[in-house]
């Protein structure tokens, strides 16, 4: 025959078991467990038996995660000039810096040098064949290669990428360029 406070003890301990498997935490548990251990020896059973009080639980605080990098952001962040109807279409972070892809709705722009000098950049070289201008903003000591190029003469396809690197000097900048330029050539486009 089981004995009344045997009863008592199973039932405590059922209490922590269900406590324990609802997470509670440890200092409820510790609680179930001493009164369980601390229980009379009389067989006696008490007149009222009380069950232990419910707790809350308290949701952790959510994590918060960073803003996806976007090519608009880079663009905006860094001061960089767009010509009408570019479209941003993809962005990487590089090694010092950033590579935007974007797709532009004209041949490429030989005057993209005129836009940016327009913006307060300087213009280092401007590469024909290629397409290609080097700048740097001299406030905030950006370089920018921006590469243009096109599918076929007779597709209407046409791209640009723009890579942005930070505390390059002029000579820097203008020694990175045609390493740059070979690179941002073997892509295609970024669309």
């Amino acid at each position: 025959m089981i004995t009344t406070t045997t009863r008592v003890i199973v039932l405590l301990l059922a209490f922590a078991l269900v406590a324990a498997a609802c997470g509670d935490d440890d200092a409820t548990t510790t609680q179930a467990t001493t009164a369980a251990t601390d229980a009379p020896a009389s067989t006696e059973a008490p007149e009222t038996t009380e069950a232990p009080a419910a707790t809350t639980t308290t949701a952790a605080p959510a994590t918060t995660q960073a803003a996806a990098l976007t090519p608009e952001q880079v663009v905006a962040d860094h001061m960089i000039p767009l010509l009408p109807n570019t479209e941003l279409v993809s962005v990487e972070e590089i090694d010092g810096g950033f590579r935007v892809g974007a797709i532009v709705n004209s041949p490429p722009p030989p005057g993209y040098a005129a836009t940016l000098t327009d913006a307060g950049w300087t213009v280092l070289d401007v590469r024909f064949g290629s397409e290609s201008t080097i700048a740097r903003d001299a406030t905030a000591f950006y370089c920018l290669i921006a590469y243009a190029d096109y599918l076929s003469s007779g597709d209407n396809s046409f791209w640009m990428f723009l890579q942005i690197f930070g505390g390059l000097t002029e000579a820097d900048c203008l020694a990175a360029a045609d390493d740059v330029i070979s690179l941002l050539s073997s892509f295609g486009s970024p669309g």
